[in-house]
């Protein structure tokens, strides 16, 4: 998955977490931040939106490629001839 919604966290690695656990004081609690609030909520918006497109581009990838499949295999499937009193 892309991150696109993990901005405003920190990521964490597996060293990094078990020393939290003796972290009392929580001094070792750093985040993603921003020049003030409003450009933190700005840019998490903005990236939460991105990855909004990016999952509707992917599910309309995705019903395109199950139309064009049913339509070719519907296309595959022979049709009978045409009985002769159907033309009268």
């Amino acid at each position: 998955m892309d991150n696109y919604s993990d901005f405003l966290f920190a990521a964490p690695d597996f060293i990094g977490g078990l020393s939290r656990v003796l972290d009392i004081g929580s001094s070792q609690s750093v985040y993603n931040d921003s020049l003030d609030a409003e450009l933190a909520d700005a840019r998490a918006m903005a990236r939460d939106w991105r990855a909004t497109g990016a999952d509707v581009r992917k599910a309309m990838a995705t019903y395109q490629n199950s139309v064009t499949t049913k339509n070719a295999a519907a296309k595959a499937i022979p049709h009978p001839a045409p009985h002769p009193h159907d033309a009268e």
